[in-house]
């Protein structure tokens, strides 16, 4: 047995096994993606697609997006005639406008070296924040439309940039806030829309003063307060200078400004008296407070309309105002202010007159005889003011009067109200007698 033993093998058995093969070769690492400052723009704007809900059945209009071929064919974008490399014109412009955008604006937006305008205006379910990498478009970009989405951060970096040539900012309705750079200086730019943000803050002296070429600035409704820039009315007077030496600046001058429903207060500068192609001053319900400088109003010979409404403006209305812009002023809206005084004959000036609103004021005197030549006269309110006198008799002549709002402007004889609706026109012989001193009547003119 012991022979028989040492002939055994060891149990348990040595298992024995093959070779291992060698490991197959690694496979390379998948290349990086491209820098976004080098793709094409068909890759761009493919990007564009994808990151704003495009590739998800969400755009309105998608034309071509979606079947390759020239990029210049694609539904709202605008390409220039100059041929480019890639065998198709140059992205000059994207206009996307109401078109059910989704998501974020991609960085890649940066490549399209030849990029103008972007219009992305009332796509409420664009958000996120403005790519940084957009200052690396080309100098020439002049037109940045987001009203009405939901784009949020503060006044994109781009505006500190050395985009010289940037001519629109429409940012209303968004979700914008921070304040405004002091750094901001964009010589070329013509419209600037914050209404309806929370921008805050005060509006940089330096900012204002760099613009030259404004014509339209809209602060309603913003979180904005301070006092009105007097370096508006002196960018307005540089760009005059402009105007006069350089063809690039031959429509420069503020036209419009808006302050509606802000904390912006103090009062209007004088230096506002360069303002010469103002159209449309709108300070309803700010904190803007003091007299109507004669001396501005003296320069302001385009005006149109003037927006006063519960603004804390006080003093007379200056002839001037009327006088100046007797070929192109339209409506005076000044309810539940501070002014008084009496309603000047001016205001009969301009023929195009079509509506003078002085309800809730510390206006007296009569109404001008001469009201009866404003032909285009629509609206007439001046109620719960402190008027006397007789009706005018002109007033009967007015065609197109259809409010006229004089309650509490007459008494009868024996000092108690009288109130009177008309559904028809009437002559003023039916509005005062010969025993009558004053009328109390709101009427409606048809």
């Amino acid at each position: 047995f012991q022979h028989a033993a040492a002939l055994s093998p060891p149990w348990p058995p040595t298992a024995v096994y093959p070779a291992a093969s060698p490991p197959p070769p690694s496979s390379p690492p998948p290349p990086p993606p491209p820098p976004f400052w080098s793709l094409s723009p068909r890759q761009a704007l493919e990007e564009l697609y994808a990151s704003a809900g495009g590739a998800d059945g969400k755009w309105r209009y998608a034309t071509n997006w979606t079947t390759g071929g020239d990029v210049c064919r694609w539904w709202g974008v605008t390409c220039s005639k100059e041929v480019a490399a890639s065998g198709g014109g140059e992205v000059i412009g994207l206009n996307l406008q109401g078109n059910r955008l989704e998501g974020t604006l991609p960085r890649s937006l940066a490549s399209l070296s030849r990029l103008i305008a972007i219009d992305a205006d009332g796509n409420e379910g664009l958000s996120g924040t403005l790519p940084p990498e957009l200052r690396r478009l080309s100098a020439s970009f002049a037109s940045l439309s987001l009203d009405e989405t939901a784009v949020s951060g503060t006044l994109p970096a781009l505006l500190t940039s050395s985009l010289t040539l940037l001519q629109k900012i429409e940012l209303e309705q968004t979700r914008i806030s921070g304040t405004v750079p002091h750094h901001f200086k964009l010589p070329r730019l013509r419209q600037l829309d914050l209404r309806r943000t929370s921008i805050s803050g005060t509006f940089p002296a330096t900012a204002a003063a760099s613009l030259f070429s404004l014509q339209f600035l809209d602060l309603d409704r913003s979180a904005l307060s301070g006092t009105l820039p007097p370096e508006l009315g002196e960018a307005a007077r540089v760009g005059s200078q402009f105007k006069k030496k350089m063809s690039s600046f031959a429509d420069v001058g503020l036209r419009r400004l808006e302050v509606e429903d802000t904390a912006i207060s103090g009062t209007i500068p004088p230096s506002f008296k360069h303002l010469t192609q103002l159209v449309q001053l709108d300070l309803e319900q700010s904190s803007v407070s003091g007299t109507l400088p004669a001396a501005v109003f003296e320069s302001t010979a385009q005006l149109e309309r003037l927006q006063l409404d519960q603004s804390r403006v006080s003093g007379t209305l200056p002839p001037s105002l009327f006088e100046t812009a007797s070929s192109s002023f339209r409506k005076l809206e000044a309810d539940a202010t501070l002014l008084s005084g009496s309603l000047p004959d001016s205001l009969c000036a301009p023929p195009t007159l079509e509506r003078i609103r002085s309800s809730r004021t510390r206006i007296s005197g009569t109404l001008p005889p001469c009201l009866g030549n404003s032909s285009r006269l629509e609206e007439l309110s001046v109620h719960s003011a402190s008027l006397s006198g007789s009706l005018p008799a002109s007033l009967s002549l007015l065609a197109r009067l259809e409010t006229c709002e004089l309650t509490r402007y007459y008494t009868d004889a024996a000092g108690g109200y009288i109130r009177a609706k008309y559904d028809a026109p009437v002559s003023a012989a039916g509005l005062a007698g010969p025993s009558t001193k004053r009328y109390s009547l709101d009427s409606r003119f048809n």
